[in-house]
């Protein structure tokens, strides 16, 4: 029997605090004046410890420092002007001297200056305003009054808080009533089942990493039934006030249905408003929260948080003693067992970039969650920008209704006295009967039409269309890009890689979201009755429960059970018992440059209408699976009720985490690449599949692409991988295998690979045998493939691949490699009319230069017209045929002869040399 480690402690009985103080008339002179020493030493180093204590949150001490510093260089740089050589000679006391000052009003005039001007350059987070809110002022006004306190007290100086208080707000009302931008409030969507169905079909049929995919699955569940803010889930990053789930967290345990499992989830806190006493809230944080899922009903059975965290159980392999989907539902403990070793494992990890593997080292933390859901539902075609707060709202307002707005607020976190749930929560407008309350027609004794809440899903029925969603990518996206960057009026000035990539990814942002306005504004103006009425009756569906029912039902009448039933399950959610369900599943812009998004290929109603048509359906169009006692009669030989019903449930859980585990949804849509594709690259022949090299996935068509245009399938790489396993003696040498199959006395060995290549080449008929030669011609060495099988060239892949390398390492040298635009034609330029780019345009000469400018190609004058009138006379043009005539002052000069000029110098030469 294994003994329990328990750590060492005293069992005498705890003195109180009289025992402790009054105790000391129980000692001796010694012991007395010793321990009276030791005791004011302890109490005098806590008091001087206690001095310089913070007792903010973590968060709140970052934001006051960094809140200082800037407040520091303000004053030092802005208003006092010091350099940095003169700051660097004095310390730091000297300089908080200055920045807290003790002429109070000289600190109220600093402090006023600051707030202003923080207001008036610090940029909003909102994309949308132009100037930050007060309540974000509200915080640097707290800061500079924590620290004004801190120096002062230091100091031991008496200062009035109420006038700095005071002054601050005055000048904090003032710029916002001068500057600031009129309050708004921004548009809050509510993304209920229907949405949650869509979400989860998509997610079947298209993540790109099933690790990370179930884990934001498993959460859009839980925090569908239990309504949780992100923070309580997940951490909210370095300063978060909660740890990550562990399986100690856990405990999962049978149900009263064979296949039904139970989740107790215990949190760290649900995030209460605490008292303003730091010491309540302290006390109060530290209290944990459990929560209990049990198990839905059948219809409900795709959102069950135990089914699915058990597959991730399975999948990571944490569960003691069981290892198979069958081991867990005939497991016969009531607790499922989590191996020890694994109990402080975090359950939920971050995803790598790309989302293509979970991080085991990275817990996955809060903002993570809206961001994967945001993106989600971007590639479905929600217009609306979505968030997990969305799914905290539409189930606190579903909650509401049906279990009254008290316990709703006690569920949710809020205190009693509160008014956040009314404010920022519930949506009554949508399902409120206003009409039928103040017309006296028949009602809810709430108020609240169901009807109408079932039918409230906004996201759902005003989702784009895929070809909508195909407009808003390609050449619009980038033409819109394009004109947003040329338009920027302050364009980039840091030049760097990474920072251009950046802006290009919130300038194509931009666009997508105008070009989804667009869009949404165009199909809202031209969607018809019949097109709504077809929305709203796809609202229930969900192709991935009717995928799990039916293959229930193929495996029931397979086993023989239930065969002569005909069972009836409503597909929606929603009934008289389960009203909203209250069950739920579900965010670069990853830059295109960087990594292609998945995004939807097929429309999900679409899908949804190549389902099988042999599943009898009700009127609804809801799949019937229940019992009729009208219309069938029980046959003894047949099993009793409730064994089918048993068998139904048990055989539905099955089916579905069997699909769950192992990632084969069907009707996956075949599309382009940003679509999950399963291409498969055979890389070994079959006579070569022992060598472990069976198959390749790749999620991207242009990787595929990629690999069959290298030379891994080359003739010639494929023997080199089969001489591998094949050829290798226990010495590590490489046999000739042709030499063995001619039965050589004495087998050739080599070192390398490349060695025995060229024995091979080298080798003939003559020299190695005619067996030699036959193996070696088999195995096509004498093709064209093999003539440079001892120096493979590399693949047109590799050059690129090295080329696209070495054009890297040039720029971050600061070498442009791109390829200069050649302009076919001239280009208008961005910032001027009267400027282009290229060679200006043909245009009509002005009047008044026409005579003087000649436009178009030259023209040259011929020769006739080129000779100056003076000289018509004497100069000719073109070949003479005879010689003109001399000028009479010239005949007693100059002789004419006959003879062409040549002629004379030859006659010349001869009488010369004669």
């Amino acid at each position: 029997m294994a003994h329990m480690l328990l750590p060492p402690r005293s069992f005498q009985k705890r003195k109180s605090i009289r025992d402790s103080i009054e105790g000391i008339d129980t000692l001796d002179d010694e012991s007395k004046l010793r321990e009276r020493y030791e005791l004011m030493d302890e109490l005098d180093d806590d008091l001087e410890q206690s001095a310089d204590f913070r007792w903010h949150a973590p968060a709140t001490q970052s934001r006051q420092d960094f809140h200082l510093s800037l407040y520091r260089t303000f004053v030092l740089k802005w208003l006092k002007g010091y350099e940095d050589d003169a700051l660097e000679q004095m310390d730091d006391d000297q300089q908080m001297l200055i920045c807290f000052t003790n002429d109070e009003k000289r600190l109220g005039y600093q402090l006023n200056m600051f707030i202003i001007h923080v207001f008036k350059r610090s940029a909003p987070r909102s994309r949308a305003a132009n100037t930050i809110l007060v309540r974000s002022l509200v915080k640097y006004r707290d800061s500079m009054l924590f620290w004004t306190e801190w120096f002062y007290n230091q100091r031991e100086k008496v200062w009035s808080r109420k006038r700095l208080y005071n002054d601050m707000t005055k000048a904090m009302r003032y710029v916002q009533k001068k500057y600031g931008d009129r309050p708004g409030t921004k548009a809050k969507t509510w993304l209920g089942l229907p949405e949650l169905r869509q979400l989860l079909d998509f997610e079947a049929m298209n993540n790109r990493c099933i690790e990370l995919s179930e884990e934001h699955q498993v959460l859009w569940c839980i925090g569908r039934v239990t309504a949780l803010r992100p923070g309580s889930l997940c951490p909210s990053g370095k300063y978060g006030r909660t740890e990550p789930l562990t399986w100690r967290d856990l405990e999962i345990t049978c149900g009263d249905e064979p296949g039904k499992f139970n989740v107790r989830l215990t949190v760290d806190r649900l995030d209460i408003k605490h008292p303003e006493d730091p010491v309540q809230d302290q006390a109060a944080s530290q209290e944990k929260f459990t929560m209990k899922m049990d198990s839905p009903q059948a219809r409900n059975l795709i959102f069950s948080p135990a089914h699915r965290l058990l597959v991730i159980s399975l999948r990571r392999g944490v569960l003691q003693g069981i290892s198979s989907i069958d081991e867990l539902l005939n497991y016969s403990g009531y607790v499922i067992p989590i191996a020890p070793e694994h109990l402080d494992d975090v359950i939920f990890l971050a995803g790598r970039p790309k989302g293509d593997a979970i991080d085991l080292e990275k817990p996955l933390v809060a903002h993570a969650l809206t961001e994967y859901l945001q993106r989600r539902g971007k590639q479905i075609g929600y217009n609306m920008r979505i968030t997990w707060y969305s799914i905290r709202r539409r189930a606190a307002t579903d909650m509401a209704a049906r279990i009254g707005l008290e316990a709703t607020r006690l569920f949710l976190g809020h205190s009693p006295d509160s008014q956040v749930l009314e404010l920022y929560y519930l949506n009554l407008t949508e399902t409120l009967d206003s009409t039928g309350v103040l017309l006296e027609q028949a009602i809810s004794t709430t108020g609240r039409s169901d009807q109408m809440r079932l039918n409230w899903a906004p996201l759902a029925l005003n989702r784009l269309e895929n070809v909508s969603l195909q407009r808003l990518r390609g050449n619009a996206l980038a033409q819109m890009t394009r004109r947003l960057i040329l338009a920027d009026p302050d364009p980039p000035k840091d030049l760097s890689a990474r920072a251009l990539k950046n802006y290009r990814r919130n300038a194509r942002r931009v666009a997508e979201e105008h070009l989804t306005q667009v869009e949404a504004e165009k199909q809202r103006t031209t969607l018809s009755k019949a097109d709504m009425d077809k929305r709203q009756a796809g609202l229930r569906a969900s192709q991935f429960a009717d995928e799990v029912l039916q293959r229930a039902l193929e495996a029931a009448e397979e086993n023989g059970i239930g065969s002569s039933f005909t069972g009836q399950a409503d597909a929606s959610l929603e009934d008289a018992q389960d009203e909203d369900g209250s069950l739920f599943i579900g965010a670069e812009t990853a830059d295109a440059e960087e990594a292609p998004e998945p995004e939807p290929e097929d429309d999900i109603e679409r899908t949804m209408a190549n389902f099988s048509k042999e599943l009898e359906r009700d009127a609804d169009g809801a799949i019937i699976t229940s019992v009729d006692h009208d219309d069938h009669e029980l046959d003894m030989e047949d099993a009793p009720r409730a064994q089918v019903q048993e068998a139904s449930y048990k055989m539905q859980a099955k089916v579905m985490m069997e699909l769950l585990m192992d990632n084969t949804f069907p009707n996956t849509p075949p599309g382009p690449k940003w679509t999950r594709l399963a291409l498969f690259a055979r890389m070994m022949t079959p006579s070569a599949s022992n060598s472990g090299f069976q198959a390749k996935e790749h999620k991207l068509k242009a990787h595929l692409d990629s690999h069959l245009n290298g030379n891994f399938h080359h003739p010639v790489s494929k023997w080199k991988r089969k001489a591998e396993f094949e050829c290798k003696n226990e010495d590590g040498r490489f046999a000739c295998p042709y030499c063995e199959g001619a039965g050589a006395p004495d087998v050739p060995a080599y070192k390398r690979l490349q060695d025995l290549i060229l024995h091979i080449m080298d080798s003939s008929q003559i020299s190695t045998g005619r067996k030699h030669d036959e193996l070696k011609a088999a195995d096509g060495w004498y093709d064209d493939d093999f003539q440079y099988a001892h120096n493979l060239p590399p693949s047109m892949e590799s050059v690129a691949k090295h080329m696209a390398r070495g054009a890297k390492n040039l720029a971050a040298a600061g070498i442009d490699t791109t390829p200069r635009r050649q302009l076919l034609q001239p280009e208008p330029y961005e910032r001027s009319k009267s400027i282009v780019r290229g060679s200006h345009p043909e245009a009509p000469l002005p009047a008044r230069i026409a005579p003087y400018v000649q436009s178009g190609p030259p023209t040259l004058p011929t020769a006739e017209h080129a000779i100056p009138p003076h000289l018509v006379d004497y100069v000719g043009t073109g070949y003479m045929k005879a010689p003109n005539p001399l000028p009479a002052y010239m005949k007693d000069v100059v002789n004419v002869t006959r003879f062409p000029r040549s002629q004379e110098d030859e006659d010349e030469d001869e009488e010369m040399t004669g």
